[in-house]
């Protein structure tokens, strides 16, 4: 992240991974809410070969291939706002995602809309 900084980068993540992002694009990402789902999505601990958010990301989305790890843009493109606006509900501060749950994409998205 400092090497982004000295250069004027932008530095985007999300934790605990990619897939957190991805189901914030769909309505039932409100079942990613609350203590307790926070507290899994936090510990994404593998059942079997998938983490909790993939297996969640699966439920809300079956074309996401788990093996693969795939998923076709058009299927997202649709939902960005609304993925944007449930990014607004967890950690967007790119200092303390490192140790909280959230994502910062939603920034980048309107930084690249407005330009």
């Amino acid at each position: 992240m400092a090497a982004c900084l000295l250069k004027n980068y932008g530095f985007y993540v999300t934790n605990p991974c990619f897939e957190f992002w991805l189901c914030l694009h769909f309505p039932r990402s409100v079942e990613l809410e609350g203590e307790s789902e926070r507290l899994k999505i936090c510990i994404n601990s593998k059942a079997g070969n998938y983490s909790y958010i993939q297996e969640k990301l699966h439920s809300m989305f079956p074309e996401y291939s788990r093996k693969y790890k795939t998923i076709k843009f058009v299927h997202l493109k649709n939902n960005i706002d609304l993925a944007i606006s449930n990014e607004a509900k967890y950690c967007e501060d790119i200092k303390s995602l490192k140790y909280e749950i959230g994502s910062n994409l939603g920034q980048l998205l309107k930084e690249m809309k407005q330009k």
